[in-house]
C-alpha cells in the first residue's frame, strides 16, 4: 500500500477554504471599543472646556487647539474601525474586498497627516518607517483577500496607535499644568474675596512653627498657646466661607484627576487597541471570532472614568 503525498499548501487551502464556508467572524467589539473611546475622549474634552472657560475663555481656546488634532484622531480611527468591521462582516474576499481594506487604512492616515504638523512626533512617524512602507506597498497594491491586505496594514496601525497613545498621555501632562492654574486662580480669587482664607493660612503659618520649635528644643511654657492656637484654627476652619474655599479646591483636584484618568486610560485604549488590529487580520484569515477580552477590559474602564469626570462639576 502506497502513501499519498500531501501537497505542503493543504493545510492553508483547507483553512481558506473552511473560512469561505464558515460564518464571517464576530469583530463588532474592535468597532465598539473605538466608538467608546471616541465618545469618553470628546466628552471629557467638551466637559474639561466648559470648566476651563467657567474661569478663563482665553485659556479654554487654548486648550481647545492643543485637542483638537486628538479629536480628530480619534474619529479617524472610528471611521476606520467600523469600514473594517462591515468589511470582515460580510464574508466577502477578492481584490475589491481587499481594495477597500486599504483604502480605509489609506483615509486612516491621510486624515491623520491633515491633523497633526509634520513637524509633531505623530506627524513624523506618519512620514518615515512602517507608514511611508504601507503607503508605497498601496499604491500599487497585489493583495487579493481582505486578510493580506489587512496584514499589509497592521504594521502601520500598531506603530501609529503607539505613536498616538504617546501623544493621550502627553495630553496627561497637560491636564496637569492646567490644573496648578486652576488651583492658583482659585486660591487668589478666595483669598481676595474672603480675608477669613488670609487669616487661617497666616494661623497655620505660625501654628507649624511653634510645632517646630517644640519639635527642637521641647519648652513646656510653649504648649499651652499651642493648645490654644489649634483651638483657633479649628474654629476658623470650620467658618462657612474657608469651608466653601477648601471644597473648591477638593472640586478642583476631583475634576482634574477624572481628566488625568481619562487621558491616561484613553492611551492604554489607543496602545491596545492598535495591539487588538492583528487579531483582526487573524479573523479575517481564519474566519474565526478573535478574542478581545483586554480591549473590552479597557473600554469598560475607560465608560467607567468618563461617567465619573460626567459627574463632576
Amino acid at each position: 500500500m502506497s502513501l499519498i503525498a500531501i501537497p505542503r499548501a493543504f493545510p492553508t487551502v483547507l483553512l481558506a477554504s473552511l473560512a469561505a464556508c464558515a460564518s464571517p467572524p464576530d469583530v463588532a467589539p474592535f468597532a465598539e471599543a473605538t466608538r467608546t473611546l471616541h465618545l469618553a475622549v470628546t466628552s471629557t474634552a467638551r466637559s474639561a472646556h466648559d470648566a476651563i472657560a467657567a474661569s478663563d475663555a482665553e485659556l479654554a481656546q487654548r486648550f481647545d487647539v492643543e485637542w483638537e488634532h486628538r479629536i480628530k484622531a480619534i474619529e479617524a480611527m472610528d471611521e476606520y474601525a467600523r469600514s473594517l468591521v462591515t468589511i470582515v462582516q460580510a464574508g466577502e474576499e477578492g481584490p475589491a474586498a481587499a481594495r477597500a481594506v486599504l483604502d480605509s487604512a489609506s483615509q486612516l492616515f491621510a486624515t491623520l497627516g491633515a491633523a497633526y504638523p509634520l513637524a509633531s512626533e505623530v506627524g513624523r512617524k506618519l512620514e518615515v518607517g512602517a507608514v511611508a512602507a504601507y503607503r508605497a506597498y498601496a499604491k500599487d497594491s497585489a493583495a487579493r483577500t481582505v486578510g493580506a491586505a489587512l496584514e499589509r496594514a497592521d504594521p502601520a496601525v500598531e506603530e501609529v496607535a503607539d505613536v498616538l497613545a504617546l501623544d493621550f498621555e502627553a495630553m496627561a501632562r497637560i491636564f496637569e499644568d492646567l490644573r496648578v492654574g486652576a488651583r492658583t486662580d482659585h486660591i487668589a480669587r478666595e483669598k481676595q474675596a474672603k480675608p477669613v482664607i488670609g487669616h487661617v493660612q497666616s494661623l497655620e503659618d505660625e501654628f507649624e512653627e511653634l510645632n517646630a520649635r517644640l519639635a527642637g528644643q521641647f519648652d513646656a511654657t510653649l504648649v499651652p498657646q499651642a493648645g490654644e492656637l489649634a483651638e483657633l484654627l479649628e474654629r476658623e476652619r470650620a467658618l462657612p466661607e474657608y469651608v466653601e474655599y477648601v471644597d473648591g479646591l477638593r472640586a478642583i483636584e476631583a475634576r482634574y484627576d477624572a481628566y488625568d484618568a481619562a487621558a491616561r486610560t484613553a492611551a492604554d485604549l489607543v496602545r491596545v487597541w492598535g495591539q487588538s488590529h492583528a487579531d483582526l487580520v487573524r479573523a479575517a484569515e481564519l474566519g474565526r471570532t478573535p478574542s478581545f477580552d483586554t480591549l473590552l477590559a479597557l473600554t469598560a474602564d475607560l465608560l467607567e472614568v468618563y461617567e465619573e469626570t460626567r459627574s463632576i462639576r
